[in-house]
């Protein structure tokens, strides 16, 4: 079992603007990476090996995951067979043109030789509206300000789209789902 810091990175920042338009696409494909810090941030990842929930994969050099086999069906499972702690992270990847680029969601700080970092996955995704991170910044606790956005991703289509807006008379955030094209 991983018993290093669990961080998460915030599942949507916004930039302070008035309206824009945010669309998902292909987060129903998840990867498992050994991210690169830097000052406390990401600056990518350095290896990723896509995965399956009811699979596991060990990471057997610090720059070479091992083949994907079945695991525990209700469980993601990355394994670090290497020979010093590890970061890792579960991340999503998303397909841009001919390159994939992966996004990561948790970290598994500092996984041991030997270790593993287990996850339970659920895709929900929840959005804020702060200015208290910077994009990229790992945050090691719990994001306490209320989510203006509770949506599980397995309901949604592949490819959805909100409107993010900020009402002028209140100062409020929302996202509201925006109509399919015509």
């Amino acid at each position: 079992m991983h018993t290093g810091p669990k961080s998460y990175l915030p599942d949507i920042a916004f930039v302070p603007i008035e309206a824009c338009t945010l669309t998902l696409c292909d987060y129903d494909t998840i990867a498992l990476a050994r991210i690169q810090k830097e000052a406390g941030k990401i600056v990518g990842a350095a290896v990723w090996r896509e995965i399956k929930l009811g699979q596991k994969t060990s990471l057997i050099e610090t720059n070479c995951w091992g083949p994907v086999v079945d695991g525990d069906p209700e469980y993601l499972i990355a394994l670090n067979e290497s020979h010093s702690f590890q970061d890792m992270a579960l991340c999503t990847m998303e397909r841009v043109s001919e390159d994939i680029d992966v996004h990561p969601l948790v970290i598994f700080e500092r996984v041991g030789v030997s270790c593993a970092a287990i996850s339970k996955f659920s895709p929900i995704l929840k959005a804020y509206v702060t200015r208290q991170y910077q994009q990229g910044e790992i945050i090691h606790h719990g994001i306490h300000i209320p989510a203006i956005l509770h949506q599980d991703l397995s309901a949604l289509k592949k490819n959805t789209a909100w409107v993010f807006t900020r009402d002028k008379l209140t100062g409020k955030y929302s996202l509201t789902p925006q109509a399919p094209p015509m």
